[in-house]
């Protein structure tokens, strides 16, 4: 996965519930996303990206 706004995600697969799912790395926090599909994932990574920008601006952290 392509770096967002500076971040990067882990990708896996759990093949029993056939989701995809996935954590931002590098951070302290533990800010999460999950989807059914590889698009979808993607879509899922911006938006906890985006939402953990606004959870440290909230919190102001750098």
């Amino acid at each position: 996965m392509k770096p967002y706004k500076g971040y990067l995600g882990t990708i896996e697969f759990d093949e029993a519930d056939l989701v995809f799912h996935g954590r931002i790395m590098g951070i302290r926090d533990i800010f999460t996303y999950e989807a059914g599909s590889a698009e979808e994932l993607l879509k899922a990574f911006h938006e906890c990206v985006d939402d953990y920008l606004e959870f440290c601006a909230e919190q102001n952290k750098e």
